[in-house]
């Protein structure tokens, strides 16, 4: 017989007593083996605590979660982006301007960087890392993970001294390995501002657009400037006409980000490449330009659950309108799912009723425990008026079914629902601010931004009494509008604040600094002359317009048709800046001679006269003095109306006749780069917004078809008959195309 605990398999063939037993001893054996593997479990999971106390225990090394060395590596990313941007140009543009290497501020700021490098390599060395999920913050084990790694090797090339006697940028090359950083870099740029997640989408790709324009406009550089405009060969190289020490540098680089920028945004054809390698460089750059143009119309990340929202929104319309039901109704059950969509009530009753499921009850009965002793139950009909502003009455009301709506001048201000009270003494003292104050101020700033570029570009129209009078009484309104805000109510936590004292320290804490600066007479501590240029300052209101168009829309039902107009109203403004910056642009750099220029010609300049006695403005002076022109001819109305007609008319211009417009000087080369840029940010936002609504109704037309598949799956699961799936198929897509219908009128407002 054998026995033995280690090892079972052995064989024998025992008698029925001894089998007895070799089953008790083998029980036995099982027993001390299980011990055995608990006490060894036991060493090992001693073992791992230690193991564990070791790695996860020892916070010597630092968190990289932590808010500085988030900032750490923010400002690691814009040294990174200024390597990116500097080693192309030092490289590229030497090939053509032997002067870009005497430019030697930038090359000196790339090797000063490289202190912060080094730093950045020790700080590596002592940053913890997550594995498996869980966070090592072991300062020895971080250090060793760090130094086993490529990164560890691509820092320390990155940092090696090249000494280059070719060209200046070629001693530079090496910084770009740390462009391997880039990503996390970037997850660190997210981080700090996660709370401006819009903000950070659209730094995030103008950024990667500008240093993609950036990069190709240096290859483009590199291959050369155009010696003779007429010449065929020449004819798709970089047109510069810049002399040696007139920022010439400059010219050349912003010629071609022109031309790239143009290129990638389709509001430049550019020539006809002539050699194989121009072809395949203008290829790489039309197709790069298309992924640009599509990550500029991407859309927000809010975008699924809105365009869901709106899809419901949509079959809850064909409903209505399958039903007949009224507009008025269909358009207060649409804003009341709007609002409960947008203030987050939503979701904070589902929280509520799925912690607390009790709290709710409980309040109840404890309410009508105490109503039945001091208070008074009554049943209201219908559109019965509750109080009025005028009444003198401190009654306390709790609102147990149905809506009661306060209005403040025929305009519906808040529904209160079941659950919610209010007391007559606070309900109108300590009200939100009419939609005609919100409308008044949106105007106000509306004006701003339309007379001071207006008035500071086109000098000719003077400052008349009739504008001084308007821009008098748009800064009183902005003091009110001050005032205003002191006593307007707002949201915390889901919850609307009514009481004065609150809302005026909330108003101060947040936005009152902001007014304060954008309302206050600045020009005061100025020159009369001055009046003008200093009321550039209340453009910064303009920051606030998207509030108080939230305000407005609280009152007035922003649809389709009215948010049409606003796109329309924001596209003509733009028209407009764009036309006064290139008239600024001329009385800058002075009228041009070439009809072709982007700057207006001199037939349309006047010169100002003044009289060497008084000082007073006298006429004014028409090509170098061929004509003098007095205050009152109508030759200068006809050349102010030329003027702005000709600047709006060139803003406006479709891109096929821009083509025809040379570009020469530096100042218009950054014009142009700009305009170009806001030209995309503008039309991928219009194109964004339409797109939702595409989306809204794809979803929608899915989600119909989705319910048509299901039941006539089921009608032929079941078996049932021929004429009973063939009625329900006919009335399903009669339900299909009454809701295509109504997605239609929908998208068309």
């Amino acid at each position: 017989m054998c026995v033995s605990a280690s090892s079972p398999r052995c064989i024998n063939k025992p008698s029925s007593t001894s089998r007895r037993l070799s089953k008790s001893q083998r029980e036995e054996a099982r027993s001390i083996s299980e011990r055995s593997q608990s006490m060894g479990s036991i060493t090992d999971l001693r073992r791992g605590k230690l193991a564990w106390e070791i790695s996860f225990t020892d916070t010597s090394a630092y968190d990289p979660e932590s808010s500085k060395l988030q900032l750490w590596g923010l400002a690691l990313f814009v040294m990174v982006l200024y390597d990116v941007w500097a080693v192309p140009m030092l490289l590229c543009f030497n090939m053509m301007n032997p002067e870009t290497c005497d430019q030697t501020s930038v090359a000196t700021a790339a090797m000063a960087f490289e202190v912060f490098f080094l730093a950045d390599i020790y700080v590596q060395m002592h940053t913890g890392y997550y594995i498996l999920g869980n966070l090592v913050r072991h300062a020895v084990s971080a250090r060793r993970r760090y130094v086993l790694s490529w990164s560890f090797l691509l820092d320390l090339v990155a940092l090696v001294p090249v000494a280059s006697t070719h060209a200046c940028g070629l001693s530079l090359v090496n910084k770009l390995l740390v462009m391997h950083r880039i990503p996390s870099f970037a997850l660190a740029f997210d981080k700090v501002f996660a709370r401006h997640f819009k903000f950070c989408k659209v730094v995030k790709v103008v950024v990667l657009t500008c240093l993609f324009c950036h990069v190709m406009a240096c290859v483009y550089a590199a291959f050369g400037k155009a010696s003779d405009e007429h010449d065929d060969h020449d004819a798709w190289k970089i047109h510069d006409h810049s002399l040696p020490g007139h920022h010439q540098l400059l010219t050349t680089y912003f010629a071609a980000l022109f031309w790239s920028l143009g290129m990638i945004s389709k509001c430049l054809e550019g020539e006809i490449p002539c050699t194989l390698w121009q072809t395949v460089f203008t290829l790489v750059v039309m197709l790069g330009g298309f992924i640009c143009r599509t990550l500029f119309m991407v859309s927000k990340c809010d975008a699924n659950s809105v365009e869901r929202f709106d899809a419901k929104l949509n079959q809850l319309r064909h409903v209505l309108s399958y039903h007949r039901v009224s507009k008025a109704i269909q358009n207060r059950a649409v804003e009341f799912l709007e609002n409960g969509f947008k203030s987050g009530e939503k979701n904070v009753r589902n929280t509520m009723r799925l912690f607390c499921p009790s709290i709710s009850k409980g309040m109840k009965y404890m309410f009508l425990k105490y109503d039945g002793q001091c208070a008074v139950l009554q049943l209201l009909p219908t559109n019965y008026i509750v109080c009025s502003a005028d009444e003198e009455y401190e009654d306390m009301y709790f609102v147990q079914s149905g809506v009661l709506v306060i209005f403040n001048a025929d305009v519906r201000v808040r529904d209160l629902r079941r659950g919610a009270l209010f007391g007559e003494l606070s309900l109108f003292s300590k009200q939100i601010r009419s939609p005609s104050g919100n409308t008044v101020a949106k105007i106000t700033t509306l004006y701003n931004v339309y007379t001071v570029p207006l008035l500071n570009a086109f000098q000719l129209i003077g400052y008349l009494l009739i504008v001084i009078l308007a821009n008098t009484l748009t800064d009183a309104i902005l003091w009110f509008d001050i005032y205003g805000h002191f006593n307007l109510s707002y949201m915390y936590e889901g919850e609307q604040i009514f009481d004065t004292q609150k809302c005026a320290l909330q108003y101060f804490h947040s936005f009152f600094a902001f007014d304060l600066f954008c309302a206050f007479p600045w020009w005061i501590f100025f020159p009369t002359s001055w009046h003008l240029k200093v009321r550039f300052i209340r453009l910064f209101r303009f920051y606030r317009l998207n509030a108080e168009l939230e305000e407005v829309a609280l009152f007035v039902r922003i649809n389709s048709r009215r948010q049409i107009v606003v796109l329309g109203i924001g596209l003509l403004f733009c028209y407009r800046i764009a036309g006064c910056m290139a008239q600024a642009l001329a009385l800058v750099m002075g009228y041009d001679d070439d009809e072709h220029g982007w700057l207006p010609t001199k037939s349309l300049q006047l010169v100002k006269i003044y009289s060497n006695t008084t000082g007073e403005l006298t006429g004014y002076n028409w090509l170098n003095g061929i004509r003098f022109v007095t205050m009152g001819d109508t030759f200068v109305r006809d050349v102010i109306v030329k003027q702005y007609a000709g600047r709006i008319i060139w803003s406006c211009m479709p891109d096929k006749p821009r083509t025809n417009i040379r570009t020469n000087s530096l100042g218009e080369f950054v014009l142009a780069f700009v305009l170009m840029l806001c030209g995309m940010l503008l039309i991928s936002a219009i194109i964004d917004e339409v797109q939702k609504r595409v989306t809204a109704s794809a979803i929608e037309q899915m989600e119909f078809l989705a319910t048509r598949s299901r039941i006539l799956h089921f009608l032929k699961k079941y078996k049932s008959s021929t004429g009973y799936t063939s009625t329900s198929r006919r009335f399903l897509g009669v339900l299909v195309e009454r809701a295509l219908r109504c997605q239609y009128q929908y998208s068309v407002g």
